[in-house]
């Protein structure tokens, strides 16, 4: 591979960071190994403290570039900040303490123009391993979906690592909701299923994704309420509201995406805050909005 620059790549990767010096150097190497090389990589340092340096081998090649942001938005103002910026025809996410395989975006490209045929209302996700602190690794393989019910149960498919979107598709969506500090990638892809956007999945395992902890409950609670206002206002926690989202969901996949949002805090209160009282009342409310045998809301998985 050569480090020249193409005029035009086809893929921008956008790559976040917040204080993961190694592990950021780590997720762009990945980038650079790919067997596909017609790509830049656009590193988002989200006002790391000290800021983040490329290393001399990444700062030599020319299709790394290192944005820098003035204050902290998180994932979805970084991501946001990388998307002004790319050029490729395609937007592929990456987190900063992920890895991907040598093939990903290879295998991805050929798959998705394979299956898309010029549909610019399709996003990509690929199966991927969660790699425990243990070292025990999970592996999963998603499934695709066409449907607002079924974004609305849950984000299954997402840390975004896996993620390739077109950037027309990226566009006629919008950018992430940057009030979000948690659940970005579901108020995104909620909107792209209002669109009529589809997601499908190439079943090869091509990411790494660092196992992460539940974010603190406040945060969690916060995200939760604002999506909540936008999309199913009177259900659950939302507050009454009368916006265009709101009014293109139906009855069914309001119900689901509270139930979801439900199961998000309950995780939190458990894992995180080791609040057990509370983890059970959200998990509760969540089972009463939406009845079910299986703690997902749907079967989410095909392994």
């Amino acid at each position: 591979m050569t480090g020249n620059v193409q005029s035009l790549p086809r893929v921008s990767v956008v790559m976040p960071v917040f204080n993961r010096q190694a592990q950021g150097a780590d997720a762009i190497r990945s980038v650079l190994e790919q067997t596909f090389d017609g790509f830049e990589v656009v590193v988002v340092d989200d006002a790391s403290s000290p800021p983040f340096a490329l290393p001399e081998d990444l700062a030599r090649d020319e299709r790394v570039r290192l944005v820098r942001r003035s204050g902290n938005g998180g994932p979805a103002a970084a991501r946001n900040t990388g998307a002004q910026v790319a050029r490729g025809a395609w937007l592929a996410w990456l987190d900063s303490d992920d890895v991907w395989h040598r093939e990903k975006l290879e295998r991805q490209l050929a798959f998705v123009e394979r299956i898309a045929d010029g549909d610019v209302q399709v996003a990509l996700a690929t199966g991927f391993t969660y790699l425990r602190p243990g070292g025990e690794k999970d592996r999963r393989l998603p499934m695709p979906a066409d449907r607002v019910e079924q974004f609305s149960s849950g984000c299954w498919f997402c840390p975004g690592s896996t993620v390739m979107v077109g950037r027309k598709l990226f566009m006629a969506v919008g950018p992430y909701d940057e009030s979000l500090r948690r659940l970005e990638d579901l108020d995104w892809f909620v909107r792209m299923a209002l669109q009529g956007g589809r997601l499908e999945v190439l079943e090869d395992d091509l990411v790494t994704i660092a196992w992460g902890v539940n974010a603190p409950l406040a945060k969690v609670d916060r995200a939760a309420a604002h999506i909540l206002r936008k999309f199913a206002p009177g259900v659950g926690d939302g507050e009454c509201d009368t916006r265009p989202e709101a009014a293109a969901m139906g009855r069914r996949a309001r119900r689901n995406l509270a139930a979801y949002l439900f199961l998000e805090k309950g995780a939190s209160a458990i894992n995180r805050e080791k609040n057990y009282l509370a983890g059970a009342w959200y998990l509760a409310r969540s089972f009463l909005l939406r009845p079910r045998r299986r703690l997902h809301l749907e079967n989410f998985w095909r392994r």
